[in-house]
């Protein structure tokens, strides 16, 4: 009998230990997802900063003028090399004037989006948002699709009326474009599209377990 009370109660202190090890190695897998997170967010700012700076972005929002195709090529090449999925130009009231992906759309206001408010109030903005369909539809019709993650019905999952996802979850960040007597006319907001982004995850992936 004692034998048998001793072994449980070492199975127990062991299970306890692996539990807590368990719990403990969650809780670092976390904080580096989200420093890396993080960081990639604040590398977004400090890129969409750079771009706002330039004269040749700012002279015809300045002078209200349609922006040049020289210009909205070396836009769409930024936002390519920058791993940007979408980049955006608003004017000073949240106007889209200029997107960098097919079907170019422009004409709508994102004011509604809460990092692009936020930098219409003259700070730069930035975190994880949830964009509509609709939202994402117009920043590229492409990203729509990217989106769209269909549900598959499990054991233990709560029934749902929809049958699919197609809002996306995106890194983005925006800034405040200026003109050198710091008046606000226009702001720059570029994102990451998360859903099915593979390489990101894998990437989030292989720093956890290193």
């Amino acid at each position: 009998m004692l034998v048998g009370a001793l072994a449980i109660l070492v199975s127990l202190h062991t299970s306890q230990i692996v539990l807590n090890e368990t719990k403990s190695r969650v809780a670092v897998d976390l904080r580096v997802a989200h420093k890396f997170l993080d960081k990639e967010i604040e590398k977004s700012v400090i890129t969409l900063e750079l771009v706002a700076e330039k004269q040749r972005l700012i002279d015809p929002l300045e002078k209200s003028q349609p922006i040049p195709a020289d210009v909205r090529a070396w836009l769409e090449k930024k936002r390519v090399d920058s791993g940007f999925d979408f980049l955006t130009l608003c004017n000073e009231k949240g106007k889209v004037i200029l997107r960098t992906r097919f079907p170019y759309n422009k004409g709508d206001f994102s004011f509604s989006n809460g990092i692009v408010s936020g930098a219409l109030q003259r700070k730069s903005a930035s975190g994880i948002v949830i964009i509509p369909s609709q939202a994402l539809k117009m920043e590229g019709e492409d990203l729509l699709q990217q989106a769209y993650i269909k549900f598959m019905p499990t054991p233990q999952a709560k029934p749902r009326s929809e049958k699919a996802e197609t809002s996306g979850m995106a890194l983005m960040a925006a800034v405040p474009v200026w003109t050198r007597d710091e008046r606000i006319i226009g702001v720059l907001y570029g994102g990451t599209l998360l859903n099915r982004n593979y390489q990101l995850v894998d990437y989030v992936r292989d720093m956890v377990l290193k």
